[in-house]
C-alpha cells in the first residue's frame, strides 16, 4: 500500500506546459492587437470635435452629403404633436409642450413628443401602462420609482414593419412625492 504522506511533486509534462504557455501568449497579444485596433479606428471616426450621437453623423461616409441635408434629420414641430405618433396615444399639445419634433433615420423615423403634466409619475405610469396594453402593444422593459418611470414597447405589423415605443416619466422636482411630472413619448417606426 501506498504511502498517503509522501510528498511527490506531480509530474508535468513540460511539451503540455510549453503549449499551454503559447496559447496564452497569443491569446494576450491578439487582444492588445484587436484593443488598439479598435481604440485607432475609433478615435479616427471621433477626431478632434469629440463624440457626437446626432443621427447626421449616422450616415454612413459613402453616401454624398446633398443626399442627407444636415437640416433634415430633425424637423422641430413646435407646440404640434409631430407625426407618427399614433393618436390613441395620449400627448399633450399647446404650452405645456417643450419638445417635439421628429428624427429621420436610414431605417426609419423617431417621432417624440416631451410635456409637462399635472400628474404624477406613479400616475403617469399607471395610465400609459393601461393604454399601451390595450392598444396592443407588447412591453419588454419596464422600470417604476417615486422620481423616474418608463415603459418600453413594441408593436409587430409584419417582419418588415415595427414599431417601438419609449415612454419616460421624471418628476417635474426633486421631492419625492412630486405633485407633477413631465413626460417623454417617443415612436420609432420602420
Amino acid at each position: 500500500m501506498p504511502d498517503s504522506n509522501n510528498n511527490q511533486e506531480p509530474v508535468v509534462n513540460e511539451a503540455f506546459a510549453l503549449k499551454v504557455d503559447v496559447k496564452v501568449l497569443v491569446a494576450v497579444v491578439a487582444l492588445v492587437f484587436l484593443a488598439v485596433y479598435f481604440v485607432m479606428t475609433f478615435s479616427q471616426r471621433i477626431g478632434d470635435e469629440g463624440m457626437s450621437l446626432s443621427p447626421v453623423e449616422m450616415v454612413p461616409e459613402d453616401v454624398p452629403s446633398e443626399e442627407v441635408p444636415l437640416d433634415s434629420a430633425r424637423t422641430d414641430f413646435g407646440t404640434d404633436v409631430p407625426p407618427g405618433i399614433p393618436e390613441t396615444i395620449p400627448v399633450a399639445k399647446g404650452e405645456s409642450v417643450t419638445q417635439s419634433y421628429t428624427l429621420q433615420y436610414e431605417t426609419g423615423q423617431q417621432s417624440t413628443s416631451v410635456f409637462n403634466s399635472p400628474l404624477t409619475v406613479k400616475e403617469n405610469y399607471a395610465k400609459y401602462t393601461e393604454i399601451l396594453e390595450k392598444e396592443g402593444w407588447v412591453i419588454t422593459n419596464k422600470s417604476e420609482s417615486e422620481m423616474v418611470s418608463s415603459l418600453y414597447g413594441l408593436k409587430l405589423y409584419s417582419l418588415e414593419k415595427n414599431s417601438e415605443i419609449n415612454v419616460t416619466i421624471n418628476a417635474s422636482s426633486t421631492k419625492a412625492a412630486s405633485s407633477s411630472s413631465q413626460v417623454s413619448v417617443s415612436i420609432f417606426n420602420n
